[in-house]
């Protein structure tokens, strides 16, 4: 759904073989960074509750277009 809504291309990738890369070469790399900052902000959050959950997603979602510089 995010995909379609920024206008992105889908990209699919064996998993297989990425756990085979090292980090540095992982097609993936950009978004695993992305995805450990917004987690690791996250857990150290003392007022995040997974109960609002479609919150952040809904923050993520703009945070995604802010970063890939797509207009919401």
């Amino acid at each position: 759904m995010l995909v379609r809504e920024l206008g992105l291309a889908s990209e699919a990738h064996d998993a297989r073989l990425l756990a085979r890369l090292p980090d540095r070469e992982s097609p993936l790399r950009d978004v695993n960074r992305l995805h450990f900052l917004l987690k690791a902000f996250l857990d150290r959050h003392r007022g995040f509750d997974r109960g609002e959950l479609p919150k952040v997603q809904h923050c993520a979602k703009e945070h995604c277009q802010v970063i890939s510089g797509h207009p919401s």
